[in-house]
Order: C-alpha cells, then sequence, then structure tokens
C-alpha cells in the first residue's frame, strides 16, 4: 500500500501541473529577458570577436544600427525556447530530489550543477556555434540559414560543436553559483518584490561573470573561427594572449554581467514560482 501511495504522489496529475505553470512563468520571464538583454549579448559576442579593435570602435556602428544590433535574435529565440524545456525541468525538479538527500548547501549545489552543466551543454552548444557565426561579422545581418550553411560548408558538421569544452567549463560554475545564490538569498528577498529579485541575482551574477569572462571569450572566438579544426582551450587562449595581451580576457565583461543578472534573475523567478506552486499544492493535500 506504501509503495503503491508513493507512485501515485510521483505521478501525480499535481506534479505535472506544477511543472507546466513553472515552464509558462519561465517562458514569459525568459522571452521578456531575451529582448531586453539581446543587445547586450550581441554587443558582448562583437567585442570578443574583434580584439584587434577597441570595445568602443566595435559597439559603436551597432549600437546606431536596430537591425545590426538585433543580429541573431531569432536563433536566441529559438535556442531560448528549446533551453526553457530542459531549464524548468533542471530547475524545477533536480533541486527538490537532491534536497531530499539533505546534504550541505555547497555539496547540493555542486550536485545540482553537475546535472544541469551536462545537460546544459549537450543542447546549447550547436545553436550556440550558429549565433556566434551571426554575430562575428559587425557589418550585415547574417541569418539563421547562412550561419547554418557557413558552418557546415567551413566546419562540417562537426564545426555544430566547437567550444564544447569550454562552455562545460564555464557552465558548472555559472549553475552552481546559480543553485548555492538562491539557497544563500532565499531568506533575505521578499520573493513579491520584484525589484529585490533583480538586486540579490545581479549581486549573484557578479562573481561568476568576472570568474569565467576569459573562458567566454576562448569560446566565443573557437566558435567564430573558420578553421576547419578546432583549436584547444590552451592554444586558443594562447593565441589570444600573444596577439592580444591578458587584457583581452576581460573583453566583453560589462555585457555579459548584463545578459547575465537577467537570466539568474529569471532562473530565480521560475525556482521561486515552483517553490511556491509545491508549497500550494502541499497545503491542498
Amino acid at each position: 500500500m506504501s509503495q503503491n501511495r508513493t507512485i501515485r504522489e510521483n505521478t501525480s496529475p499535481g506534479k505535472l501541473n506544477s511543472f507546466l505553470q513553472t515552464y509558462v512563468v519561465g517562458f514569459i520571464c525568459g522571452n521578456a529577458a531575451l529582448f531586453v538583454g539581446h543587445p547586450a549579448e550581441r554587443l558582448k559576442v562583437a567585442a570578443q570577436v574583434k580584439l584587434n579593435m577597441s570595445t568602443l570602435q566595435v559597439v559603436k556602428p551597432l549600437i546606431t544600427n536596430l537591425e545590426l544590433l538585433y543580429t541573431g535574435f531569432v536563433s536566441c529565440i529559438y535556442r531560448q525556447n528549446i533551453k526553457l524545456v530542459y531549464r524548468s525541468a533542471i530547475m524545477s525538479q533536480i533541486p527538490h530530489r537532491i534536497d531530499d538527500l539533505n546534504l550541505s548547501p555547497a555539496l547540493a549545489s555542486a550536485l545540482k550543477a553537475s546535472f544541469a552543466s551536462s545537460i546544459d551543454t549537450a543542447f546549447v552548444t550547436p545553436p550556440e556555434n550558429v549565433k556566434t557565426w551571426q554575430m562575428r561579422d559587425t557589418t550585415k545581418n547574417v541569418s539563421v540559414c547562412d550561419a547554418i550553411s557557413g558552418i557546415y560548408q567551413t566546419r562540417g558538421f562537426k564545426g555544430f560543436l566547437f567550444g564544447v569544452t569550454p562552455t562545460m567549463t564555464k557552465s558548472f560554475p555559472a549553475w552552481f553559483y546559480l543553485f548555492l545564490g538562491y539557497h544563500a538569498t532565499k531568506e533575505k528577498r521578499q520573493k513579491e518584490n520584484f525589484f529585490a529579485t533583480i538586486f540579490w541575482a545581479t549581486c549573484a551574477s557578479i562573481p561568476v561573470t568576472v570568474m569565467t569572462n576569459p573562458i567566454d571569450v576562448i569560446k566565443t572566438n573557437m566558435q567564430a573561427t573558420k578553421n576547419i579544426k578546432s583549436l584547444s582551450m590552451l592554444e586558443m587562449s594562447k593565441n589570444i594572449y600573444q596577439q592580444h595581451g591578458l587584457f583581452a580576457f576581460g573583453r566583453g565583461l560589462p555585457f555579459r554581467l548584463i545578459h547575465k543578472a537577467l537570466a539568474t534573475s529569471t532562473a530565480y523567478f521560475i525556482m521561486d514560482a515552483d517553490s511556491q506552486l509545491r508549497k500550494g499544492s502541499q497545503r491542498n493535500k
């Protein structure tokens, strides 16, 4: 009887409804954040690819041209909404399963991040390559089809997986800080206060953004290359350092911080919504 009850609880319609409602929150918040934050992503990629030019020289023509500023928006919408499907599950199902193990916050966050970063890297690397290929040119608007065709003709199918190692490398600490930061600020934030959530999300985003920015510069240049063979992280970092110096690894940091703060805020909203739905479901039992 007890086993049957456990099976019914794990497959109850309430849990499915909770996931669907969490997904709706993620869909609304995620796409709103994408629209607002896309220019920051566009400027970040341009600044990281054009390392031979100053950031101001790179971003100035883009800021004054709305069409160029939103290059890659369609591929980012596709990537965003594919991510929402599995990330809603990552942020609503995995955390609760691991929390049931009663581990320390740091160990629990590391375990959550391991699952999340592995799943995330597998899904996000191909569309990231398409987006970066679109944004590598700052003088024209490259379509999704042209980017896919360019990657395939230049690098073959394996070209859609360029940058998978740095993506995984920077994904783990990002997810770790997300889960740990959410746990650390959960009691301090007023869940009904929109601006408090954004404030704490921004604070949580600063250290991980600074820490992973050099890896992001390496990843962007690996994905923007027209070489048939992808350089390793070490080879690419060595090339960047020799040609552009140490400060090149800080390129795009302000734009990444804006984008990261919006993404973290969205994640907090999703996890808050799921937590509230679960509490409501338990009260109704």
